[in-house]
């Protein structure tokens, strides 16, 4: 019994690889990148063209500006940083942006409030106040802020931290 796994894949008709970008394009908007993407490997290069010519005679390419925003909206409700916005945005074959810095370190400090309870700097000792340090930098660099905001963060988290707690506890 011949295996299946050897036997070469055959190429998507024109119709097939129409129907295949109008399913893709039901499920959500997609960039001609990530119909290119996905119909590459089983559509031969000229029945691609083809059936990317007629997504965009239907009108269903949906223009980058719209997709850029739809895009820089959810990783911002996900209080993601700018690189990470800019990479997807690249992988979507799409501009890049520039996010204002305080909108980017008013993200950063949301994202801190929302992972981390506040360190009890006062109480810690150093060592411990240097783990947490690399914890929050760490997710903060996960996340896609730059090191200066995340830099900014840490200053700014550790300071409050610290000068609440000394104060609370003097009155």
């Amino acid at each position: 019994m011949p295996d299946q796994s050897l036997k070469p894949m055959q190429s998507l008709t024109l119709a097939e690889a129409q129907r295949k970008i109008m399913d893709l394009m039901a499920i959500s908007d997609r960039s001609v990148k990530q119909i290119t993407d996905k119909l590459s490997p089983v559509t031969e290069p000229e029945i691609l063209i083809q059936a990317l010519d007629w997504m965009r005679a239907q009108n269903w390419n949906p223009t980058s500006e719209k997709l850029q925003s739809h895009v820089i909206e959810n990783l911002t409700r996900k209080n993601k940083g700018q690189t990470a916005i800019n990479e997807k945005l690249k992988n979507l074959g799409l501009d890049t942006v520039q996010i204002e810095p305080e909108i980017e370190l008013e993200k950063a400090l949301q994202a801190v409030e929302n992972k981390f309870d506040k360190p009890e700097i006062a109480e810690m000792n150093f060592k411990s106040a240097q783990k947490e340090k690399m914890r929050m930098l760490r997710f903060l660099s996960s996340r896609g802020f730059d090191e200066a905001i995340a830099d900014q963060i840490l200053n700014t988290y550790f300071k409050n931290a610290t000068s609440e707690d000394i104060y609370d506890e003097e009155f």
